[in-house]
């Protein structure tokens, strides 16, 4: 089962029944890092920086890293979180702020007009094709990032 924990500005995480009791000894408030969801964070005891709810549910020491599986930040749900690299992190990232095209890891060519699916592994751009439709670049880009990223890959049609 799954309970919700309020945060400040009308949020709330999610976590698992057998986590609730002992977060909910603290007051937990959302922290919005620009991205799509933010995360539940609460300050520290002597009053200096912050804890995050999911570092503090995987019980992680300095330096280590959490996925959230589906990209939500406010899914604190144990099925939901993974110790990771960070490059395992950065593949399961989402569509960026600034896309044009509506998929990761697309854009517009300009010359020759066409749509270029492209992919980032091991620090490198990978060209994947140009193609004259934007979701068939798309598809392409998430039969490579299945290939690179594996159980990361953030996939622009995950029910196909």
């Amino acid at each position: 089962m799954t309970k919700k924990i309020l945060l400040n500005k009308n949020k709330y995480v999610l976590v698992d029944d057998n986590d609730y009791e002992w977060l909910s000894q603290w007051k937990w408030r959302h922290f919005d890092n620009g991205g799509t969801t933010g995360y539940a964070i609460r300050t520290r005891a002597d009053g200096k920086g912050c804890i995050f709810m999911h570092r503090e549910i995987l019980n992680l020491e300095k330096g280590e890293i959490t996925d959230h599986v589906n990209g939500d930040g406010l899914d604190n749900r144990h099925c939901n979180l993974r110790k990771c690299t960070m490059t395992q992190n950065n593949q399961n990232s989402r569509k960026q702020r600034n896309n044009t095209s509506g998929y990761m890891g697309v854009s517009l060519e300009k010359i020759p007009n066409k749509w270029r699916a492209r992919i980032c592994y091991e620090g490198v751009k990978k060209h994947i094709g140009l193609f004259n439709n934007v979701e068939d670049a798309a598809r392409a880009y998430d039969e490579a990032a299945k290939k690179y990223h594996e159980e990361f890959a953030a996939l622009n049609f995950p029910n196909d």
